[in-house]
């Protein structure tokens, strides 16, 4: 539940607050969100002042937004409030050139901790980039995080998750992306992923 009396704003007037799934908060306390993006002001429970604060605001979610304001489900004033310039960030079927470098990074951390070196056959790595990764950065990481688990030295083929060594018995969704807005001004910004 949505609870701005929780949340760590109060501590510092400044920074920025990062609200996962903004599209999950209940109806009834959407209200509460929009007071504090038009106010920049919070205040908790039992206190008789409200505290000023200036906090960027990162939001992600999985919904289409357009769609819930459409439905009634999410608030026309909030979305419009959050909403002034769109950004649409591609999933990564469309972007396919990054893929090496993420796996690259992704691998880099997991070495660190593992403490031993982990490389990829020929025929390993070509199915990796190719992947179509309907779960976007998500499901690249998890498969990632899988591998250097699973594999001693060396990736093959056979290590690779079904999704991928299967990949044909597999439909990527359709559309996706993500769509960022940001609030002019006051530098208010929600990051969404959408699937159309």
């Amino acid at each position: 539940m949505f609870d701005l009396e929780r949340v760590e704003v109060l501590r510092s007037p400044q920074g920025t607050l990062f609200l996962d799934e903004v599209g999950e908060i209940p109806l009834y306390c959407q209200p509460k969100l929009l007071q504090f993006l038009e106010t920049g002001t919070v205040q908790r429970l039992g206190a008789t002042t409200a505290k000023q604060v200036n906090v960027k605001i990162i939001a992600a979610t999985n919904r289409n937004l357009e769609k819930m304001v459409a439905e009634d489900t999410f608030r026309k004033d909030l979305f419009y409030r959050l909403c002034v310039i769109r950004i649409k960030t591609p999933p990564l079927r469309e972007t396919r050139e990054i893929v090496p470098e993420l796996i690259e990074n992704f691998l880099a951390h997991l070495v660190k901790k593992r403490g031993r070196p982990l490389r990829f056959s020929k025929e390993a790595w070509t199915r990796l980039v190719t992947y179509d990764y309907p779960g976007n950065i998500r499901e690249l990481q998890n498969i990632i995080e899988h591998l250097a688990v699973e594999c001693d030295e060396v990736v093959k083929p056979e290590n690779l998750p079904d999704c991928i060594t299967h990949a044909s018995q597999y439909v990527s969704l359709g559309g996706g992306g993500n769509t960022v807005w940001m609030m002019k001004g006051r530098r208010f910004l929600i990051l969404t992923s959408r699937k159309t």
